[in-house]
């Protein structure tokens, strides 16, 4: 069972992004390989980052894989 906490994920938006440093339109981005056998699967909100929506795209594509 996941760990979910909505006040967290709003104070890791309020940082900025972790890749570029702007601190427009953040998003708490779940990391995807902290759970063994579970790249699908959302981890737990304890395993989010800062990102901004471009970074974010570039990091779901595999192009700044963090």
């Amino acid at each position: 069972m996941a760990i979910r906490n909505a006040k967290h994920l709003k104070n890791v938006r309020e940082y900025p992004c972790s890749y570029c440093r702007t601190d427009q339109d953040i998003q708490a981005h779940h990391l995807t390989h902290i759970k063994p056998n579970g790249m699908s699967m959302k981890s737990d909100d304890c395993w989010v980052v800062p990102l901004c929506p471009m970074c974010m795209e570039n990091v779901d594509s595999g192009e700044n894989a963090t």
